[in-house]
């Protein structure tokens, strides 16, 4: 089995430090992608959509799982998937928030992104009760929406 993780990072240690030492301690077959959250912008986030399709490239045959943290690594394993290459998609939430950005449009593109990953992923990992909820009241599925 091969498994491709792609999250989002500060220098604080947080939940994708968490499960790549997890997964480590399990001695998992997986592959790390860690962008820098800092400082992002609409190009940098279109780089690390490049990025997350160059790595799971990079892995011979099909990617059996693709962890997402965040909407926007999710989204990629979606494409992914859509092209064949990724077999499950996970997305994994570790936070959410109704007013993400100041600006409205922003926001909006925000809430979009993110009902587009927890609708076309296969499983939602989801960090607290409050989001699960929230996913459900979205019309995900209990079988696919998890804490």
């Amino acid at each position: 089995m091969n498994l491709l993780v792609i999250g989002h990072v500060t220098e604080i240690h947080g939940p994708v430090q968490a499960l790549e030492t997890y997964l480590k301690n399990q001695k998992a077959d997986f592959v790390m992608v860690k962008h820098n959250l800092l400082g992002g912008s609409p190009i940098s986030y279109f780089s690390h959509f490049v990025k997350n399709i160059v790595s799971a490239y990079k892995i011979s045959g099909k990617v059996d799982t693709f962890i997402g943290i965040d909407n926007l690594n999710a989204i990629s394993g979606i494409f992914l998937k859509k092209i064949g290459k990724v077999r499950k998609v996970i997305y994994y939430v570790i936070d959410y928030t109704p007013h993400r950005f100041e600006n409205p449009f922003l926001n909006k593109i925000y809430h979009f992104i993110e009902k587009l990953a927890a609708r076309h992923s296969d499983y939602i990992w989801n960090i607290s009760s409050r989001i699960q909820k929230i996913h459900a009241k979205q019309g995900i599925s209990n079988e696919k929406n998890l804490v």
